[in-house]
């Protein structure tokens, strides 16, 4: 069946080859795409488990109870920034609810510092005969359908 992912954050959505970064553009963090936020915060697309927040903020690892493995970096070497701009609401292992605000950033402050807003969402534990495509365009808002997580094959059983 098909799983579709909301959009943890409202913007533009474009290729992850306009990140200008080879590892997200090249497709080796995974499938998806990126965002060029008009808003200030990342949402969680479902309900999940926050997996993974660096100690630098500027990224959100989440585990959907649909299983799927979503990473939202907010912004190109944002790590650079060691936090600054970027106040997270949740913590690892936290338990969150499609809407739940997970990361407050300030966009001026990030552009200012000479960094890229753009905001690659990927789907981490994409499996063979799975994929991943986009589903939203344009200006998207919180929670509007952005990518569709395919089963193309038949999953081997566990």
């Amino acid at each position: 069946g098909d799983i579709v992912i909301a959009a943890p954050l409202a913007g533009k959505v474009v290729p992850l080859s306009e990140t200008g970064d080879p590892v997200f553009g090249g497709g080796l963090v995974g499938p998806g795409v990126a965002i060029v936020p008009s808003g200030s915060r990342v949402v969680a697309p479902a309900a999940g488990v926050v997996v993974a927040l660096p100690d630098s903020h500027h990224a959100i690892g989440l585990r959907l109870d649909s299983g799927v493995e979503l990473l939202v970096h907010v912004g190109i070497d944002t790590v650079r920034l060691k936090g600054t701009h970027f106040t997270p609401l949740v913590h690892p292992n936290q338990r969150v609810t499609a809407g739940e605000v997970l990361l407050e950033f300030d966009p001026a402050g990030i552009s200012a510092a000479g960094y890229p807003l753009i905001t690659p969402v990927v789907v981490t534990n994409a499996l063979q005969g799975q994929e991943v495509v986009e589903v939203g365009s344009g200006e998207v808002g919180e929670g509007a359908a952005l990518l569709d997580v395919r089963t193309t094959a038949p999953a081997a059983s566990e």
